[in-house]
């Protein structure tokens, strides 16, 4: 998806090194492909599921781009251990940028306790992250989508 897609290939121009995660094999293996044709060696793709993550929530990480994934490891770990995974994750995390289906949302999935901008800024500080701002508003993937920019607790 738009995770190891866009955005990955898009920050690879300025970083240093990007790891991407991406749970769907079909998405991950063209993300890859895409990868080694164009001969980018600072881009590293994991496949692994959310609660493998989780597992393995140790790396720190200078920006994340929670993109319209938050739901669907949501849907795969439950709200109490997706809400733990969050916690850890503000501590590991120096720049977040979040986005979640709430409300309403083309995709099959939705977060029913983050039901607007408020909820959603809640959660995130709820889940230790800091300065949390409203960025933008986008109706792109169907339905009304929310980002946000925050900071998390991991200093360089």
């Amino acid at each position: 998806g738009s995770a190891v897609g866009e955005f990955t290939f898009r920050l690879a121009r300025v970083a240093s090194h990007v790891t991407a995660i991406e749970a769907d094999d079909f998405a991950y293996r063209i993300a890859e492909a895409l990868r080694l044709y164009k001969d980018i060696d600072n881009i590293s793709f994991r496949r692994t599921s959310a609660q493998n993550f989780m597992a393995k929530c140790e790396s720190s990480y200078e920006i994340c781009l929670c993109i319209n994934v938050h739901m669907w490891i949501e849907k795969q770990l439950g709200k109490e251990k997706t809400i733990e995974l969050f916690r850890r994750f503000s501590q590991n995390v120096r720049h977040l940028y979040f986005q979640t289906a709430h409300k309403e949302s083309g995709g099959m999935y939705l977060v029913e306790y983050l039901k607007n901008a408020e909820d959603i800024a809640q959660y995130l500080l709820d889940c230790g992250f800091r300065c949390v701002e409203q960025v933008s508003t986008t109706c792109v993937h169907g339905g009304e989508r929310i980002l946000f920019y925050c900071q998390g607790n991991w200093e360089i």
